[in-house]
């Protein structure tokens, strides 16, 4: 059976790109991150001593600097400083559990082995700081929760927080999901993550409806790049992406604040379709398009359109908003659905002046 499972997951990994992603779920359906860097305050005394009369003046000044993005939950804020008595850093992560506990299942847990230590995972996926040291450990469901393999990823561990660090959170358990069975649905990863005063796991399942998780925060699933990296011993960035004739990304730490988090660089608007057709906005289309969006009144994306007669939309719309740092926000329209803008973690029930200045704009 060994050499059967190794065939079928083999051709699992071959046509990973095949299978329905999110991004497919979203325009079926038709998806503030202001980043405060705070330096440390230096404080400077002078005595003079005049007559009798001790005179002490301190001098503090405090710079606010925002990162580039500047935008809510800056996932390099995620690492915490320890007072000045700690004396030696964190020891990396170095092995893997031998096996996971029984009532772990692939299906319905985000099991991690200990807690952070260090980090606060609330606020974003991993920290935008890069890791000192990071191990992939594997469960494949054929050797039943006990460990396949460890591999300690080398080169530049960089892509790791560019990747993953602007994950925005994800809620697997609303969004629609093919209803298959697939044979690396059983399996299991986990990631540890180690940094000079920190260290975290993450729960990559391989159960193609769930997510990864680092405790309290869930994004996007992230099975096939673990899978990879536990192979190739590196971890690849996501490659570009397209729907639909338009490109695609799955989103920003952020946007489940504000339809555009703060500070964009840049817009692109694309037609979705046959015919797809795409633009660059002029930075006065920016505000505008930025400004509009940002005015909706919006409620949490329940993942779900309900649309016309005929089911669809009568034409769709995806506007993506590029920043200097970090991935793109994508926000759609579906012209006629309910709702009919969304970004992925947000949704307004009309696209009003945004619509029509889309339309404007691809000249329609």
């Amino acid at each position: 059976m060994g050499d059967i499972e190794d065939g079928a997951r083999e051709a699992m990994r071959t046509h990973d790109t095949q299978a329905p992603t999110a991004a497919d779920f979203r325009f079926w359906t038709r998806r503030r991150r202001r980043a405060a860097q705070w330096l440390v305050v230096a404080a400077a005394a002078v005595c003079v001593l005049i007559v009798a009369t001790a005179v002490l003046f301190v001098s503090n000044r405090t710079n606010r600097r925002a990162a580039p993005g500047g935008l809510a939950h800056d996932p390099s804020a995620s690492v915490q400083h320890p007072s000045p008595s700690a004396q030696h850093p964190v020891a990396p992560i170095r092995s893997c559990p031998a096996e996971m506990p029984a009532r772990v299942t692939s299906m319905t847990d985000y099991w991690i082995p200990q807690p952070p230590k260090g980090i606060d995972v609330a606020k974003g996926f991993i920290p935008l700081d890069t890791p000192t040291h990071a191990v992939v450990c594997a469960y494949l469901h054929g050797h039943h929760g006990k460990i396949t393999g460890t591999r300690t990823l080398r080169g530049n561990l960089s892509t790791i927080p560019a990747d993953l660090a602007w994950l925005p959170p994800a809620h697997p358990d609303k969004q629609p999901c093919a209803s298959f069975f697939a044979v690396t649905d059983g399996d299991y990863y986990l990631m540890a993550l180690s940094y000079p005063r920190g260290t975290m796991w993450l729960a990559i399942p391989g159960e193609h409806c769930n997510g990864a998780s680092n405790g309290p925060f869930i994004g996007r699933n992230l099975r096939a790049q673990a899978d990879t990296a536990f192979r190739i011993g590196h971890w690849k960035l996501s490659p570009p992406a397209t729907t639909y004739g338009c490109p695609w990304s799955a989103g920003r730490l952020g946007q489940q604040d504000r339809f555009v988090p703060e500070h964009p660089v840049s817009v692109r608007l694309c037609r979705l379709g046959d015919r797809s057709s795409t633009v660059s906005g002029t930075p006065d289309d920016l505000a505008r398009l930025t400004a509009q969006l940002n005015r909706l009144r919006t409620a949490p994306f329940d993942y779900h359109a309900r649309c016309g007669p005929a089911g669809q939309s009568s034409q769709a719309y995806a506007l993506t908003f590029g920043y200097q740092v970090g991935p793109a926000v994508q926000v759609e329209i579906n012209e006629g659905c309910h709702p009919e803008i969304q970004n992925g973690s947000l949704q307004a029930d009309s696209a009003g002046e945004v619509l029509t200045l889309v339309k404007q704009l691809l000249g329609h």
